[in-house]
């Protein structure tokens, strides 16, 4: 990965940070990737097909309705957007949409299809001012970031951005549901460094962050593989796992919402 000459100096605390094809890629120094390709970058251009496309798409469906149901139409902050396949579905629902990753490709990947110029950044790290976004979404990366002071400062930085009034909503994976190891082996963009994050440890860091209340959602149940034909039966399934109080607490997904007053 070459950086580029182009850059962009940050007033607030005197970094100068590289615009790299376009888009801001606002890491420190410190923490910036070495100049070779892997990762996630190395998969940026096939990540989207890493998963059947109907099972992609019900998953956007169900989080896009899920979002607009309680979250204002506004400024949003998709943190660890990847290649902004959410962020599409959002913009296309009337939020205006800011995304940021780590990785140069999946930004690469975002920007391709979106009308709106990514930004590469940490989520322990964010580089907006506090309170800029009415809104701010987070999906499938804690467990990414899996280091529990990392998740922390990651939380901490969601809440930070988010305005008085605005809506934060965490989607990632629940370390109850046994089917999460078995295809966490099977996707290329998992390496074995992950860590299900679990849900008193995201509750635990939002109240640290200054959050009082939380609601928490259980939600997901079709499988990643599943057969087309299969995907209704599946669907009406999931619907019912979610509505019954024990059984629900096997769903794919942990979804926190937190309202900011």
């Amino acid at each position: 990965m070459a950086w580029q000459e182009t850059v962009i100096l940050c007033n607030a605390c005197g970094e100068t940070y590289p615009i790299i094809d376009g888009i801001p890629f606002m890491v420190h120094r410190t923490e910036r990737p070495q100049p070779v390709d892997g990762g996630f970058d190395a998969i940026a251009q096939v990540y989207d097909s890493t998963l059947p496309p109907h099972v992609t798409e019900h998953y956007l469906n169900k989080r896009v309705k899920f979002i607009s149901e309680r979250m204002q139409r506004g400024m949003v902050l998709d943190v660890g957007g990847g290649t902004g396949a959410l962020a599409q579905r959002m913009m296309e629902a009337g939020y205006q949409v800011v995304g940021t990753d780590a990785s140069l490709g999946m930004l690469r990947v975002y920007r391709s299809r979106t009308s709106s110029v990514p930004v590469g950044a940490l989520a322990h790290a964010l580089p907006f001012r506090s309170e800029a976004f009415q809104g701010v979404v987070c999906v499938a990366l804690l467990h990414h970031i899996a280091q529990t002071n990392s998740v922390r400062a990651s939380l901490a930085e969601m809440y930070r951005v988010l305005r008085r009034g605005g809506t934060l909503i965490i989607w990632d994976h629940n370390p109850a549901n046994p089917y999460w190891p078995v295809l966490m082996k099977k996707v290329p963009q998992d390496s074995g460094q992950e860590r299900l994050i679990p849900l008193l440890e995201i509750c635990h860091g939002l109240r640290l962050a200054g959050v009082c209340s939380v609601q928490v959602f259980k939600k997901g149940f079709v499988p990643d593989f599943v057969p087309p034909v299969l995907l209704p039966v599946l669907q009406w399934l999931e619907e019912a796992v979610e509505r019954i109080p024990l059984v629900r607490g096997w769903a794919a997904h942990n979804v926190v919402v937190v309202h900011k007053e």
